[in-house]
């Protein structure tokens, strides 16, 4: 029992760090992409992974960072 607890735990942080991504990304990002994540974050708000239970939104998030990280423009991101 204790192990989904600390599951739990686990996929809480992991919700606050991808806002936290986000509100970086907005620091830094053109006001078009900013606009565009907000739409992504509204549109997948209800969403999650199938089987974690992580938000859809963190699948998102993380590809554009990839994408970015690699020297993706905002419109390849």
């Amino acid at each position: 029992m204790s192990g989904a607890i600390c599951y739990k735990i686990d996929i809480n942080i992991s919700a606050i760090s991808d806002y936290r991504l986000f509100y970086y990304f907005k620091t830094m990002l053109s006001e078009r992409f900013t606009t565009a994540l907000t739409y992504a974050t509204q549109l997948h708000a209800n969403q999650v992974r199938k089987g974690s239970g992580i938000p859809y939104v963190a699948h998102l998030l993380g590809v554009a960072s990839i994408a970015l990280e690699y020297g993706a423009n905002e419109d390849e991101a």
